[in-house]
């Protein structure tokens, strides 16, 4: 890859999880699709856990035009050795 394109992607990628880090600082709002699939019995998935990995994943995915708002997908790894994917929605200030 080009090292001004990467370095670009980079940038992005950094921009994206502050407005992660900064949504999160101002409140986390779960939507019952969103806790449904947390509470899934193969699946339980805690929220500590997904503050987890919003504080500590890494962004891998950017998608501007959702249909619900911008949002980016994160992955990491818990205290407790799992790994999640995440997607965080609607990080625009309104």
């Amino acid at each position: 890859m080009n090292p001004l394109l990467e370095q670009e992607y980079l940038n992005k990628i950094k921009e994206c999880k502050e407005k992660i880090l900064s949504a999160y600082i101002k409140k986390v709002l779960f939507t019952v699709h969103a806790l449904n699939q947390m509470n899934l019995s193969e699946r339980m998935i805690s929220k500590d856990e997904v503050y987890e990995i919003i504080e500590n994943g890494e962004v891998i995915g950017e998608y501007k035009n959702n249909t619900q708002g911008y949002s980016c997908l994160i992955s990491g790894k818990t205290i407790e050795e799992r790994f999640l994917r995440i997607r965080k929605n609607n990080l625009h200030d309104k």
